[in-house]
């Protein structure tokens, strides 16, 4: 269940994985860039730009949205350790 004071991203909805257990939404990264290539016409590395400044950069007080970044298996050799 959605919490009451959780904060949504505009017009993002199909970039959301999901819901914390205190009610917040997750947005999945991957999602976010996706959107601004496909629906906005950015380039990769301007929907890059875009997301880190406008979205990423909104975090802080206030703010009680997740941004899930998906692990690529290979990427995280530390992880590697723990499965």
């Amino acid at each position: 269940m959605l919490a009451e004071d959780a904060n949504k991203l505009d017009g993002l909805d199909t970039c959301i994985e999901g819901i914390t257990s205190d009610g917040y939404l997750i947005y999945n990264y991957i999602k976010l860039i996706d959107f601004h290539v496909e629906e906005h016409g950015m380039t990769e590395e301007e929907s890059y730009e875009y997301v880190d400044y406008n979205i990423l950069g909104l975090g802080g007080e206030g703010v009680n949205w997740v941004i899930m970044f998906p692990r690529y298996y290979g990427d995280i050799d530390e992880l590697d350790e723990c499965e």
